[in-house]
């Protein structure tokens, strides 16, 4: 289980952290106008076009907390100002209003967190809103006098970090142009048609042992990338809240069922072998069924 950072130290270090490896992604800055409760202002972001998102790095005018807006765009001419995030955190302390938090395990590893709520002035985006359409990781942390679940956006000291934000960035916006008049369930949207999340995916694991926090933050960016690859070659796929990623054929079938770890550890393998079995259940049809595993170095696929 994480543990909340609530050292000023501490939090400004992984301040200047993020925005550190953030800026090596930079592609240029440009001003761009941001409104918000206090009135609208030009800011100057920053942009990257691997990222294909841009950001400000501040704090908040009564000095209690730093203040990071997010978008998505990757040129001066593209970025979109309809809806901006903020990824805020407290100076120090524990604030339990503002919503994101640093946390870090017992090895020293240090994960960036959201606890779901947000804003954004629009009736009925609510956190149960947001949580209830997020396609993503969770996990606990130790608040000191409680344990709370909180989204993991990623890892600091992993190599990948500034495409874990990048995700998180691109799935809020998802969420946000969902009309909060939204109401069907998943499997009348999955009856009406087969569609592939391009944002952001992972599991909702609150009780991961420490080495699985830090491979879950990964778990989207290789599903994303494993649906480029099926798209190369022409393949039919989807994903839902509950499946991975599955094949499909012409008459929308399933024909193949995958389920994707980050790591070899005993838990991830029961667990997906698990999750296997039971998603081919409400399938009349049964599909062929695949584990797939990625390590550092290696891949690994394995039928069941």
């Amino acid at each position: 289980m994480l543990r909340i950072i609530d050292s000023r130290g501490e939090i400004k270090s992984c301040q200047n952290e993020l925005f550190s490896l953030l800026n090596k992604k930079k592609t240029g800055r440009t001003n761009f106008y941001l409104g918000t409760r206090g009135g609208g202002h030009d800011y100057l972001v920053s942009y990257s076009n691997d990222l294909n998102i841009w950001w400000y790095k501040g704090i908040s005018d009564n000095k209690t907390r730093y203040w990071n807006a997010f978008g998505v765009g990757n040129s001066p001419d593209k970025l979109n100002q309809d809806y901006f995030i903020e990824i805020n955190y407290p100076i120090e302390g524990i604030d339990k209003r503002i919503s994101a938090i640093w946390g870090k395990d017992e090895a020293g590893k240090i994960f960036l967190l959201h606890s779901g709520k947000m804003g954004g002035g629009r009736k009925g985006f609510t956190k149960e809103f947001f949580l209830r359409h997020f396609n993503g990781t969770y996990t606990s942390v130790n608040l000191g006098d409680e344990i709370k679940e909180y989204v993991l956006i990623g890892s600091l000291q992993d190599d990948l970090f500034p495409y874990q934000i990048a995700e998180y960035v691109k799935e809020v916006f998802r969420i946000k142009n969902i009309p909060t008049d939204f109401n069907k369930t998943i499997v009348d949207i999955e009856k009406s048609s087969f569609k592939f999340n391009e944002e952001f995916f992972g599991k909702r694991n609150p009780y991961s042992l420490q080495p699985e926090v830090s491979a879950n933050c990964n778990h989207g960016l290789i599903v994303k990338e494993l649906a480029k690859f099926f798209n190369s070659r022409k393949i039919k796929y989807a994903n839902d809240k509950r499946k991975d990623l599955f094949i499909l054929n012409s008459d929308n079938k399933h024909t193949h069922l995958f389920e994707i770890k980050t790591s070899l550890s005993l838990q991830n393998i029961y667990a997906a072998i698990g999750q296997l079995f039971l998603n081919c259940s409400t399938i009349k049809f049964k599909p062929a069924l695949f584990l797939f595993v990625l390590r550092k170095y290696q891949t690994n696929w394995s039928r069941i």
